[in-house]
């Protein structure tokens, strides 16, 4: 018999759009994995900062192993929010394997975007489990 693989989210955000109810509590990792999911699905709303462009290309992955990893991988630790000028995010780490290697993924969620209508992610880097982080092919 095939396995539910369903998972439960409570939403704890404002219940209005009102910008004065921002930034949203944290989600959970597994809550993470389900909205950062979501944004794939949305057009421009899965942003890809330079940090994480640079890494693409010096580490060689691409964004179809991040998202193997948020969706298959496990998660690392409770989010971390992340205060500052250009940001009110939370930050969650998953790790999981990729053709036999492992690969460490850090994402942000957007807090002051609607988590469930309209989710901003932010993807920050990734590194291979390697001496430098990168894989050779």
């Amino acid at each position: 018999m095939p396995q539910d693989n369903r998972v439960e989210v409570t939403y704890q955000g404002p219940l209005n759009q009102c910008v004065d109810a921002f930034p949203q509590k944290a989600l959970s990792p597994e809550g993470a994995r389900v909205v950062a999911l979501s944004a794939w699905r949305l057009p421009g709303r899965l942003r890809l900062t330079s940090h994480f462009n640079m890494r693409v290309r010096e580490r060689k992955f691409d964004i179809f192993d991040v998202e193997y990893v948020i969706r298959h991988g496990c998660p690392v630790g409770k989010a971390v929010f992340c205060k500052g000028e250009d940001r009110n995010n939370f930050k969650y780490r998953f790790r999981g394997t990729v053709d036999g290697l492992g690969l460490r993924v850090v994402f942000a969620i957007d807090a002051t975007q609607d988590y469930f209508r309209a989710p901003l992610v932010i993807l920050i880097t990734a590194a291979w489990n390697t001496k430098t982080g990168a894989r050779k092919r």
